[in-house]
């Protein structure tokens, strides 16, 4: 045994041991970033804290296709998601993120707002009751987490379970009934539970556990909701109904709505949807009871469309003989009756009521509960077990959280603590009715059918409130064009002194100082953060005003080129002889299109030119013909997608984009030349289009930057990482810079937005313009993305401070995660760019990095990024311990302390470099003197304190100097 273990071995018994806490950073973080953006999913205008990509990807979603770029043959997407992952590879450990979409729509674009998904749950109803004691009753549905098209290709299914119960006795009374049964130890009976009492007479009886009270061998249940379910009678039954068929589409447009429809509606579906017109309504088809099943009915429609048709497994309603009818599309069928095309739909049918008359036989009780099953694709199955039906239960459905109640603060908890403990990662959110009383009409232990989204009118671009590209996207509409001085103030009163107080919007939400409490798994992936702020963020960024913008296309149809066949001469192998009886096979002609294009499909037809019979070889070979494809002119990326001897070809599927094909004929081992190629220009689905580089104009991104300078100036401790367009070229940077700097008078406003005033240009040293894009290859793509510096110079800046300190220059750091650059620019443009205060990227031979670190700055002394970031983490020093001394007598003793209170801090960051001086006297200075603090502000409670500085400068050139003396070399370096 040795010696060191020895020592360790003690004897039985108790030792008291006292652990050291973790002493908290005396200097204030520099390093959390803010992104503001577009995202797939997530909430829209919340703040949200993050600390991993993947916390990013599973909240805001990894990609958002925007609009098609005809200029580069390319889907142009968010920014946001790489931005932000490009930030974490980067260095950074935390970040918020806020989305931005616009949710409330203008008279001129009616369509353009963000919309939440709804989905139907396959056969389950909602009861609410209604003031002269009726009862109203509406399909479930379930809504997706946040707003947006992420959710489009979802479907859902449901699943019924239960489990026995033993019944003892049944009281009625008008306003309750009285249920008793035996008492289960294992699994006890919950508020909120839904029972079914099914009797021998082919009803049955739902009923909610609204009250419980334990007797001696049993437990009574009080229930204030119940509904009857009684089977469609086997008769033979014809009349005229209107059927609603809910699972169809639903038009959010404010003209020719049914105000009934529009009520109804928004019982289900919440205040959301106040823009609801009637769904589509089937009016006046027979309806009819088939001989051969009880329980069952068919819909004959006539005048319908097939997309109108209920999908198999879908809801619907309708009141026939004076009682809800309630009907489950089962089998949908295709018939022609004299001459006149009908559709025939078979439905599952039962009568919903609120009162019947009583059944003798005693019921067998099943306790109820259910699961939700969600498809996106074959590969794709989420279930979420074990839910509750109705209020009241710790994990009823409706307490499914959307992402706004998971992530605002200023929300109730009760959406927030209920959705934890079901679960707060899955995708659909639930009604959170109090007042509805949820059942299974047609209850089915395994999801056989799985239901799509109700439909919604507008393009994909409008449903994420993005179609209009403009300055309000990111700007607080009554804050845009307010100057520096008053812009802290107007904020306050928006937020708290105004008639409607209300929270800022895009960028302007960083004046935001109260805490934002968020909830959610804690989890490694999700870790919990309580009472934290956004005013923590020391980075900003705004990526996705870096886009040139898009307009809707007028032009639908798809177009088609020829391109000449090439002219390459067959030759033989290389280092071989051409064979002398070899046949020349002819090349294809007249490669076209057979028909229009219609829904992505075509089929493309060539001439057959070779007629000769012969085969070239004994083993009498046919011919046949290749088709290829490619998404380049040049062919370089060439698929085969066809091989055969017919000459012509169907093609599916195809989207967006231009496409490439060409065909040659082949015999054997034989081949011929290609023939003519055939460009196919497929226009966006959507048909929306991104702005040419040529008309793009700057006025958005000099309306959104300027407000984001004169924003960070007022905070006074946050500083701007800003970027240009992709397309942007040496001399549109050095104008665009120009532009960004220039003095109010010089150039014109944009959009109401001022240029800076000369009280302003302090607002310039607070921002910094990093440019080339990047050519980056992220884990789940397949194809090289481009993106702007943003995230990359954001990750570096953050790593800086976490490693060495906000004063030290966030430059000569390699980038991760690049790949190559998108300009290459010369020594002399560099040059350019460092005297207009540019930081280009550059491509090192140690990899790529940033090798300066200039703010806008016209002032000498605040042109460094890290002079900047120095006095913001100073304020940031005052403005934390500064507090500690708040109601403190204000003598000349106490005016000792403060002094050495800051200079202990300040001693702190000389020790680490953050000052020029080689002394702390030539450093720092911390003044609290009489001529500051004289009688007359000791009287008015106040106590000034001069910080002055020497900020550290960062070292840009070393001279390296070759002397050679005496017969020998001497190498001495000169800074």
């Amino acid at each position: 045994m040795t010696a060191s273990m020895q020592k360790m071995r003690r004897l039985p018994g108790f030792y008291f041991e006292t652990q050291t806490s973790l002493r908290e950073d005396i200097l204030p973080r520099m390093d959390v970033a803010l992104f503001i953006g577009f995202a797939a999913s997530g909430p829209i205008g919340v703040p949200v804290v993050l600390e991993s990509a993947e916390q990013f990807n599973h909240i805001f979603g990894k990609n958002l296709p925007l609009v098609w770029d005809h200029e580069s043959g390319k889907m142009l997407n968010a920014l946001l998601p790489p931005t932000v992952r490009a930030f974490f590879r980067n260095g950074g450990k935390r970040c918020w993120v806020i989305r931005l979409a616009r949710e409330k729509a203008k008279e001129s674009m009616p369509l353009n707002r963000a919309c939440r998904n709804y989905f139907p749950l396959a056969g389950f109803a909602s009861v609410q009751k209604q003031k002269k004691g009726s009862l109203r009753i509406t399909p479930a549905f379930a809504k997706a987490r946040s707003k947006g098209t992420w959710s489009d290709d979802l479907l859902l299914g449901t699943a019924v379970s239960s489990s026995s119960a033993s019944f003892k006795n049944l009281f009625n009374s008008p306003e309750h009934k009285i249920l008793q049964l035996e008492t289960d130890v294992k699994s006890p009976i919950k508020i909120g539970e839904t029972l079914r009492l099914d009797y021998d007479e082919g009803l049955s009886l739902f009923l909610t556990v609204d009250a419980l009270q334990e007797l001696s061998s049993n437990i009574e249940i009080i229930s204030k909701r119940w509904i009857w379910l009684q089977k469609f009678p086997q008769k033979k039954t014809k009349g005229n109904v209107s059927v609603r068929i809910w699972n169809r589409q639903v038009h959010l447009s404010s003209q020719d709505f049914s105000q009934s429809a529009l009520t109804f509606h928004r019982a289900i579906l919440s205040t959301e949807f106040e823009s609801v017109t009637s769904l589509p309504v089937i009016t006046s088809p027979p309806l009819n009871n088939p001989t051969d099943s009880a329980g069952k009915v068919k819909l004959i429609f006539e005048k319908i469309k097939p997309s109108e048709l209920p999908e198999i497994g879908s809801f619907m309603l309708t009141r026939f003989d004076k009682k809800w009818l309630c009907l489950q599309t089962e089998k949908i069928k295709s018939v022609v009756i004299a001459d006149k095309k009908q559709f025939e739909v078979i439905c599952n049918a039962v009568y919903c009521r609120k009162e019947i008359s009583e059944p003798h036989s005693s019921p067998q009780v099943q306790r109820l509960s259910f699961e939700l099953w969600l498809k996106q694709d074959t590969k794709t199955l989420l279930k979420l077990k074990d839910l509750a039906f109705n209020s009241g239960h710790e994990r009823f459905w409706g307490n499914l959280p959307t992402d706004e109640g998971l992530f605002n603060s200023k929300q109730t908890g009760t959406a927030n603590q209920a959705g934890n403990i079901i679960s707060a990662n899955f995708p659909l959110a639930g009604n959170n009715n109090q007042d509805s009383f949820f059942f299974p009409v047609f209850a089915l232990a395994f999801p056989e059918n799985y239901l799509s989204r109700v439909g919604l009118q507008g393009t994909k671009l409008e449903r994420e409130g993005l179609a209009e590209f403009n300055e309000e996207l990111f700007l607080d509409s009554e804050l845009k064009n307010t100057g520096l001085n008053n812009l802290l103030n107007d904020a306050e009163f928006i937020r708290f002194i105004s008639s409607t107080p209300r929270s800022l919007n895009g960028i302007h939400a960083a004046l935001a100082s109260e805490s934002v409490i968020t909830q959610t798994d804690n989890s490694q992936n999700n870790p919990i953060y309580t009472d934290i702020s956004l005013n923590e963020a020391a980075i900003i960024a705004v990526p996705d005003a870096l886009h040139r913008g898009w307009f809707k296309n007028p032009d639908k149809s798809a177009m088609s080129i020829s391109l000449p066949a090439p002219e390459i001469p067959i030759t033989p192998e290389t280092g071989k002889f051409d064979n002398c009886n070899r046949k020349i096979i002819k090349s294809p002609t007249d490669l076209k299109i057979k028909s229009n294009i219609s829904g992505g499909s075509f089929t493309l037809i060539w001439t057959n030119n070779e007629t000769s019979g012969s085969p070239p070889n004994p083993n009498d070979e046919k011919l046949f013909f290749v088709l290829e494809e490619s998404a380049n002119k040049d062919f370089r990326s060439a698929v085969q997608i066809y091989s055969g001897k017919k000459n012509e070809f169907k093609i599916s599927n195809r989207t967006q984009g231009e496409f490439y094909f060409r065909v040659k004929a082949v015999i054997g081992n034989i081949s011929s030349s290609w023939s003519n190629g055939l460009k196919i220009i497929m226009p966006a689905t959507e048909n929306w289009a991104a702005i040419s580089k040529a008309d793009y104009s700057s006025d958005i991104l000099l309306a959104v930057q300027r407000n984001l300078l004169r924003m960070c100036n007022a905070r006074g401790d946050i500083f701007a990482v800003l970027g240009l367009p992709e397309h942007y070229e040496k001399d549109d940077v050095l104008l665009y810079a120009k532009t960004l700097k220039a003095q109010k008078g010089e150039v014109a406003a944009t959009f109401g937005v001022e240029p800076f005033n000369f009280d302003e240009l302090k607002a310039l040293s607070y921002g910094a313009i990093y440019h080339s894009w990047l050519l980056t290859k992220e884990e789940g793509f397949d194809e090289i993305q481009t993106i702007s510096a943003c995230g990359f110079a954001a990750g570096v800046m953050a790593q800086r401070s976490i490693k060495r300190g906000a004063w030290v220059a966030p430059a000569n750091e390699i980038l991760v995660g690049v790949l190559g650059l998108t300009q290459d620019y010369s020594r002399e443009d560099l040059l350019d760019f460092q005297a207009d205060a540019i930081n280009p990227l550059r491509n090192e031979p140690v990899g790529f990095m940033v090798l300066s670190s200039e703010t806008l700055s016209r002032d000498f002394e605040l042109s460094s990024i890290n002079v900047r970031r120095l006095l913001s983490l100073l304020r940031r020093l005052a403005m934390k311990h500064g507090t500690e001394y708040v109601f403190e007598t204000n003598s000349e003793r106490f005016r000792r302390q403060v002094q050495q209170g800051f200079a202990s801090l300040l001693d702190l960051m000389f020790t680490r470099g953050a000052f020029a001086g080689k002394t702390p006297s030539t450093s720092y200075q911390v003044v609290v003197s009489d001529a500051l603090n004289h009688p007359r502000s000791v009287d008015q409670g106040r106590l000034i304190v001069e910080l002055k500085v020497a900020p550290s400068q960062p070292l840009k050139f070393v001279t390296v100097r070759l002397a050679q003396t005496g017969g020998k070399s001497e190498v001495s370096e000169i800074a």
